[in-house]
C-alpha cells in the first residue's frame, strides 16, 4: 500500500543540499498515511539522531556531511547526504513491515543520497559506520577524512555526545536509546542488540514482508503496474529530456544506459533515478535506456553484461560506438564518483592528471 509523500519533504530536502543555507538535518515520520517531515536543523548528525525521542516510531531521516581532501598545498571539501530508516524498539511489527514497504519512495523523495542505514539502535549511525560506508561505496580518489560538523574526524574513531537538540527535542532529554555511546561501548551494545528479541522480531518481520524468491521463479516478464499517485520524477524528466535532446553527440558515438524497470530493490529503483538527474543537467545529449527485462533487449543486454563483465547489475553506463560496439563507463557507484571529482578544486585537477572525471570521460556528450 503507498503512502502519500508530503510537498514539505521536498522542501526540506532541496533545503538540506543547498550549500547557501545551514540546514543540516531532518527528520519525517507518518502522520497518518502521510510520510511529512516533523523536524529539522543546523546540528549535523549528532542533533538529527538527539532529536529522536520516541522509543514506539518509525521514523525517517537525513543529514549532511563534508568530505574533506586535505592535501597539504590544498584543501576540498564535498558534500555526502547520508538518509536512514529508523525502527525504534517499541514500534510494532506492523508498522516496520509497512515503514519497510514504503522506504522505496522515502529513497525517491531523497534524490541524490549517497549512502543509506536502517536500522534498530541509533548508534548503528555511528561516525565510524557512516566513514566505513562512504568509503566503501566511493571510488578510487578517496578523501582525507571526514567533518560531521566540528572538524575533520578522520575515520570517525571518536565519537562526539549528543548536543542538544532544536525545539522541544533537548539531547538531556532523549531516552538511553538516543544517545550516542562511548566508542569503547559500542562493540558491546551492537552484539547485544543482534541477539536481543526485538532486533531477531524486526528481522523476521522484515523477512515476511518480502515475497520469497521461489515465488517468482518462473513468472512471466511484464511492465511493471502505473504508479497510483507516485511519480518517478526520474524517469518522467528523463523522457522528457530524451524528447528535447539528440541522442547521439557529433561524432556518432551515444550513451545508454542499462535499466531495469523491475529493480530486485529500492536501491536499484533510487540508483536509476539519481543517475538520470546527473545525466539530465549535465549532458547536451539524452540517454538511450536499454530495459534488460524486455526480451527484446535480451541480445542488446547480453552484449553489455560482456562488455562490462557485470551480469545482471544495474544501472550500468556505456558508450555505443558508431560500429554498434559498446564501450563500458562503469556501474552506478563509479559514475557518482566521477561526478564527485568533477567538483575537487582545478588546481588538485591539474598537479593529478591521472584523476578520472566526469568531464573528462564524457568530453563527447557535455552542454
Amino acid at each position: 500500500m503507498n503512502c502519500t509523500i508530503d510537498d514539505n519533504i521536498s522542501e526540506a530536502w532541496q533545503d538540506l543540499q543547498d550549500d547557501k543555507t545551514e540546514t543540516s538535518w531532518l527528520i519525517a515520520g507518518y502522520e497518518g498515511k502521510n510520510i511529512k517531515v516533523t523536524s529539522k536543523g543546523t546540528g549535523g548528525r549528532t542533533e538529527c539522531l538527539a532529536a529522536i525521542t520516541s522509543d514506539s516510531n518509525v521514523v525517517f531521516g537525513a543529514f549532511r556531511l563534508s568530505a574533506v581532501d586535505d592535501r597539504g598545498s590544498t584543501k576540498s571539501t564535498r558534500p555526502k547526504f547520508v538518509i536512514f530508516m529508523y525502527r525504534a524498539p517499541n514500534a510494532a511489527a506492523m508498522a516496520k513491515a509497512k515503514a519497510g514497504r514504503h522506504m522505496g519512495q522515502v529513497e525517491q523523495a531523497f534524490y541524490g543520497h549517497h549512502i543509506m542505514f536502517q536500522v534498530d539502535e541509533l548508534y548503528e549511525i555511528s561516525e565510524a559506520e557512516v566513514v566505513k560506508k562512504l568509503r566503501t561505496s566511493g571510488g578510487a580518489h578517496q578523501p582525507t577524512g571526514y567533518d560531521f560538523g566540528h572538524g575533520d574526524v578522520g575515520e570517525g574513531s571518536a565519537e562526539a555526545a549528543p548536543v542538544k537538540a532544536a525545539g522541544s527535542n533537548p539531547a538531556d532529554a532523549a531516552p538511553a536509546h538516543s544517545k550516542a555511546p562511548k566508542p569503547h561501548e559500542e562493540g558491546a551494545l551492537r552484539a547485544k542488540a543482534y541477539q536481543s528479541p526485538e532486533a531477531k522480531a524486526s528481522a523476521a518481520a522484515a523477512a515476511a514482508s518480502q515475497p520469497p524468491e521461489s515465488a517468482m521463479a518462473g513468472l512471466a516478464v511484464s511492465p511493471p503496474p502505473e504508479r497510483v499517485g507516485q511519480e518517478d520524477p526520474g524517469a518522467k524528466a528523463a523522457s522528457e529530456a530524451h524528447a528535447t535532446k539528440p541522442l547521439e553527440a557529433p561524432n556518432g558515438r551515444k550513451v545508454v544506459m542499462l535499466v531495469s524497470s523491475m529493480p530486485s530493490t529500492t536501491v536499484i529503483e533510487g540508483n536509476q533515478i539519481t543517475l538520470r538527474n546527473i545525466f539530465r543537467g549535465k549532458l547536451s545529449t539524452g540517454v538511450n535506456e536499454v530495459d534488460g527485462v524486455l526480451p527484446e533487449n535480451k541480445d542488446a543486454r547480453s552484449a553489455m553484461f560482456e562488455c562490462s563483465g557485470k551480469r545482471g547489475a544495474y544501472p550500468q553506463v556505456f558508450f555505443q560506438e558508431t560500429d554498434g560496439n559498446y564501450t563500458n563507463v562503469g556501474d552506478f557507484d563509479e559514475i557518482q564518483s566521477l561526478n564527485d571529482t568533477d567538483s575537487l578544486p582545478p588546481d588538485v585537477l591539474s598537479a593529478n592528471p591521472g584523476i578520472p572525471t566526469f568531464t573528462k570521460s564524457f568530453a563527447d556528450f557535455l552542454k
